[in-house]
């Protein structure tokens, strides 16, 4: 897991990228604000399932439909 949002910040700005690729939604969620301001194309790959990302977020588990 990542953590210095400001650091990885100024590290971005830094490296002036053309283009951001996101794949970890739990703490780079943030980047996708970071590139809109800096007019950067960006977009977000999610490998995981909503359901196995909502404990991260301190939400709990979702349960199976039922019916």
């Amino acid at each position: 897991m990542l953590t210095g949002q400001r650091h990885l910040a100024r590290l971005l700005e830094r490296l002036a990228p053309d283009r951001l690729e996101v794949s970890d939604r739990t703490t780079l969620r943030w980047t996708g604000e970071w590139a809109r301001a800096a007019r950067v194309p960006a977009v977000m790959v999610s490998h995981e399932s909503a359901d196995a990302v909502l404990p991260a977020w301190g939400l709990p588990p979702a349960t199976p439909p039922t019916g």
